[in-house]
């Protein structure tokens, strides 16, 4: 299991005088990477969102224009 692997690993460091090891080549290149890894999508939902009505939170307050329009 990875937690397994990360304690054998840990181990190991901890072991070694200096705390250096040596690490292999990446399977996968930068340009493999970014072929499989795509740039985020930022989306603006203001447009979709209703203004808020706060006035529903008051008690026995009038409902508001934008609420009685809508029902």
């Amino acid at each position: 299991t990875p937690s397994k692997h990360m304690q054998l690993f840990r181990a190991a460091l901890e072991s070694t005088s200096s705390g250096s090891i040596l690490v292999t080549k990446a399977k996968v290149t930068h340009l493999q990477m970014s072929q499989i890894i795509k740039p985020f999508v930022i989306q603006h939902f203001s447009n979709y969102l209703e203004e808020l009505d706060w006035s529903i939170l008051q008690k026995n307050s009038p409902p508001s224009k934008h609420l009685l329009d809508k029902y």
